[in-house]
């Protein structure tokens, strides 16, 4: 016994050095990619950008994510990188790529904004897709293409242009089914964050918040 507790503790002691020492790899990574001084920029450069990566609304917080090969980007850092490159006389344009954005109106709106910023300066951005909607809907991702000054889109590529849409889950009749009865106080008929779990389908007020919601996103869509 006190052989296998010896065992054990080894094991363990091993498990814990590795791990820190794989925490301390991250951390280095994680501070040399943030830092960027992981590569030189030369004398002439085209910035690249895979739109088709996860963005993430603020810095990457674990440090042991660098390892899991996940490309992913800060929205606010990817802007300002665009801002820096427009003005940088090494850069000479913006390269990007893009298969299916998973960014809301909101973020593709901030790319869009810098992208044509860059623009502004004279430097061409060039866009790439094998596809803008195949087998879906690729508004919002034409909607983002088309800050770019060109459009390359794969010969058998399809350009998708079904619109918008949004939808509402109702688990009324399901909490009925398990005799469960929820409780909410509403302020007025256009808060309707509680019909969820008090209604079975939408309310006239409801129905008329989601229908100006798309009606304002269609109008931003369309003028950009």
């Amino acid at each position: 016994m006190r052989r296998i507790g010896r065992i054990l503790v080894t094991f363990l002691a091993m498990s814990g050095l590795v791990f820190l020492g794989l925490l301390g790899l991250g951390a280095w990574l994680a501070a040399h990619v943030a830092d960027g001084d992981d590569k030189e920029v030369p004398e002439r450069a085209v910035l690249s950008l895979d739109l088709d990566a996860r963005f993430r609304d603020t810095a990457e917080g674990n440090p042991l994510a660098q390892l899991s090969g996940e490309r992913s980007y800060s929205l606010r850092a990817t802007v300002e990188a665009i801002d820096r490159a427009a003005t940088d006389t090494r850069v000479t344009g913006l390269f990007a790529t893009l298969g299916h954005s998973t960014l809301g109106l909101a973020g593709r709106q901030d790319l869009r904004d810098a992208v044509t910023r860059f623009r502004a300066t004279g430097k061409p951005a060039v866009l790439f897709a094998e596809t803008l909607g195949e087998g879906g809907s690729g508004t919002l991702d034409y909607y983002l293409a088309s800050a770019f000054s060109q459009v390359w889109l794969q010969p058998s590529g399809d350009v998708g242009l079904t619109g918008l849409w949004v939808e509402s889950p109702f688990i009324k009749g399901t909490l009925d089914l398990l005799g469960i009865k929820a409780q909410f106080a509403g302020r007025h008929e256009y808060k309707s964050a509680i019909d969820m779990f008090t209604e079975t389908g939408f309310t006239p007020a409801h129905r008329e918040n989601l229908g100006r919601l798309l009606d304002s996103w269609s109008e931003q869509v369309v003028a950009g």
